[in-house]
């Protein structure tokens, strides 16, 4: 919340301009909006605004075209740059009471007598994400758990889409007696307790639809669902994402052991893959030293800082983000680039291109994704493979019987064959 009555008519009217370039003019002269302001919408608008704008997502135009966005792009930029530091406060203190809340359930666990930090087993977890809706990533994500389960793996599906859980339905479970909700809100002791045998092979852990599809979960319960989830005991966990780059979705992503991003030829699906990945390694370099991170033990408040003022202001419009952060480092804390590099290293996403048709280009694709990720992030993406358009996919969305169920050695088993070869599964 931002409390204008504290700014001065100068600092007000540079923040109504700011906002008239990231949201509207109209909202910008709207003082309960102003007031409202908050990093999530800041940042969310800023994303749109880049799709939109960014010069490097558009490399086909015209120069004159070009020039026009990167003029606009610039001020969308030093919009966002005058706004975040109103905010950097807050978020401060928002770090602090996650730091606060995971202690306090720290002490919750050990009461409850929970292993804390060891994995039942050695498991596998595999996250499907993609930050736009009606790409397939439930489908994918069940006949990806069908195929491993047909190799005599034991798989579990996990339903973390927090704005609308629909996995068990292409699983051909109608009704769930218990969800995650169920879980969080202590209802049943452990998450074995809302899990369910399906008749596709898989077991099943079902979503909920109000608690856990709520913005505000709190930090130590998300930390207590990621934990309870490491501790299934299976050789292989699939997490289906919701459609966003929420803070909560990106969180779940980045605890996986490999985090698939999947898109179609649409450019806008692309946009948002990219977008996907950008965010979650901004998410990941701000928490380095969260208390879920392996190297909190190293914390140090100016790496931290400097991490902060080169991806939450933003600097892309110098042409590499990322690539500008480890110069800064390198001139200004060398001891932390090896951090940096951490983090970097332990990145890595897969891209899946989904719904081709015979007329889609899906290497053209694959290299502006992986392009602008090398230019901007200086992250490699790792391209698995591709999905053609099928009949039976599109059957299987009807009467919700899973393709690979129906066709055990049809060309979806084959294209998932491949992507699970791609990373080495």
């Amino acid at each position: 919340m931002l409390l204008i009555e504290n700014l001065s008519e100068k600092q007000l009217q540079d923040v109504r301009i700011a906002c008239s370039y990231l949201f509207t003019p109209e909202l910008a002269r709207d003082d309960e909006f102003v007031i409202n302001l908050d990093i999530a919408s800041i940042k969310n608008a800023l994303e749109e605004k880049e799709k939109r704008y960014d010069p490097a997502l558009h490399p086909d135009e015209a120069e004159e075209m070009l020039l026009k966005r990167k003029e606009r792009f610039i001020k969308i930029k030093q919009s966002y740059e005058t706004l975040m530091p109103y905010m950097f406060e807050e978020e401060e203190k928002v770090l602090e009471k996650e730091e606060i809340e995971l202690e306090e359930e720290k002490i919750v666990l050990e009461k409850e007598e929970i292993i804390f930090e060891q994995d039942t087993r050695e498991s596998r977890i595999i996250a499907v994400g993609g930050a736009k809706g009606g790409i397939g990533k439930s489908m994918f994500a069940t006949n990806l758990g069908i195929y491993l389960s047909s190799l005599g793996k034991q798989t579990v599906l996990v339903d973390l889409d927090l704005g609308g859980p629909n996995l068990h339905l292409y699983l051909g479970e109608w009704f769930l007696k218990y969800n995650i909700n169920d879980y969080l809100s202590k209802n049943v002791p452990s998450i074995s307790d809302i899990m369910i045998s399906t008749k596709y092979g898989p077991d099943l852990v079902g979503g909920g639809s109000s608690q856990l599809g709520s913005a505000n979960i709190h930090f130590s319960r998300k930390l207590k669902l990621l934990r309870a989830i490491k501790q299934i005991d299976a050789d292989y966990i699939i997490i289906d994402l919701g459609a966003d780059t929420s803070y909560n979705i990106i969180d779940f992503f980045l605890a996986a052991d490999h985090g698939i991003v999947l898109t179609t030829c649409d450019p806008a699906s692309y946009l948002d893959a990219y977008n996907l990945i950008k965010v979650a390694l901004f998410r990941k370099l701000n928490r380095i030293f969260g208390p879920e991170s392996e190297l909190r033990k190293y914390k140090n408040h100016d790496l931290l800082w400097i991490i902060k003022e080169a991806t939450m202001p933003g600097n892309g419009n110098k042409g590499k983000v990322i690539g500008d952060l480890i110069e800064r480092v390198k001139k200004e804390l060398p001891k932390g680039l090896p951090l940096i590099e951490h983090v970097l290293e332990t990145f890595r996403p897969g891209l899946v291109v989904n719904m081709i048709s015979e007329n889609d280009n899906v290497s053209e694709v694959v290299n502006r994704v992986q392009d602008v990720s090398q230019r901007m992030l200086t992250v490699a993406v790792d391209y698995l493979g591709s999905i053609d358009y099928q009949s039976d996919i599109k059957r299987s969305a009807q009467d919700l019987v899973p393709v690979i169920s129906r066709d055990p050695k049809g060309n979806l088993s084959e294209c998932i064959r491949d992507v699970l070869s791609a990373i080495a599964l």
